[in-house]
């Protein structure tokens, strides 16, 4: 199939359809919340602690520092991807990456892998589906309450408007 559509130019991976599933939805509830709560968590503590909001999300993700990161990444490695980094910021990521080693986050990803797995997501998704969304609903409300929502808007109208 990949062959008819043209997709093999750089080359294919070859990987069972349940696989190929289980690995998206993988991405989507065990390391993409992860990453969703590293970038509020850090927010917080640092407007907590006085950075005003316009730097600390700036700095953190409207930069594209980050995701500059992710890409070189994808094309290099995540090894390689610290090359063009600082020294600085090669021995920081570094020597600090062992501090956030917590055998919970694997047990959590185990955890949500097994929901995967034996379907029990999928249940919970049907259930969700058949009943209009009313829980994701809900997430949505909660997460629009995100008590610096607002001021990250008025960030990203505010560099839109220098950059225009």
């Amino acid at each position: 199939m990949a062959k008819a559509a043209g997709a093999l130019k750089v080359g294919a991976i070859e990987t069972r359809f349940e696989q190929e599933t289980e690995l998206d939805l993988f991405l989507q509830q065990a390391v993409l919340p992860v990453l969703h709560h590293v970038v509020i968590t850090a927010a917080e503590l640092l407007m907590k602690l006085g950075y005003p909001p316009e730097a600390v999300f700036t700095e953190l993700y409207l930069s594209g520092e980050t995701s500059d990161y992710l890409r070189a990444a994808a094309v290099r490695g995540l090894l390689k991807a610290l090359d063009p980094r600082s020294l600085t910021a090669q021995y920081g990521i570094l020597s600090r990456y062992e501090r956030f080693n917590d055998l919970k986050l694997e047990r959590l990803m185990e955890i949500t892998l097994e929901e995967i797995r034996s379907s029990k997501f999928a249940q919970e998704w049907s259930k969700e589906f058949n009943a209009d969304y009313p829980r994701l609903r809900n997430l949505l409300k909660a997460a629009a309450r995100w008590t610096h929502g607002e001021l990250e808007q008025q960030t990203i109208d505010a560099l839109q408007r220098d950059g225009d």
